[in-house]
């Protein structure tokens, strides 16, 4: 039993450094963007556009294999709260992907389309 709660403990500091990790690496590339960017703000906006949407896709799918990792123990250990929580997971993730692929370049439309006007 205490080899399976250092596993879980494992785990979950995995999962912690890998949240902090996604969270310092989108830090930065919110922060480098600008310095590289063009000086044409369409263009920036496209890119910076383009750059959240694939953040946000990954953080997604993140959340979605950490999902499944979750479920499949549990279908393992027969534990239904973690069984709940890998679904709520799965679908977390799927709702963050979603969320990326639609509402992105709607926003990065209307970035753009404030610039014309």
């Amino acid at each position: 039993m205490k080899s399976a709660n250092k596993l879980s403990c494992r785990c979950a500091a995995a999962k912690k450094l890998t949240v902090i990790a996604v969270s310092v690496l989108c830090a930065a590339v919110m922060f480098t963007v600008p310095a590289f960017a063009a000086v044409n703000p369409a263009d920036f906006i496209k890119t910076t556009g383009t750059v959240l949407k694939a953040l946000i896709i990954m953080v997604g799918a993140g959340f979605g294999v950490f999902g499944v990792v979750n479920l499949l123990d549990a279908y393992g250990n027969d534990n239904a709260a973690s069984k709940s929580t890998g679904i709520k997971q799965v679908m977390a993730g799927a709702a963050m992907i979603a969320a990326a692929t639609l509402l992105v370049p709607v926003l990065t439309g209307m970035m753009t389309d404030a610039l014309t006007a």
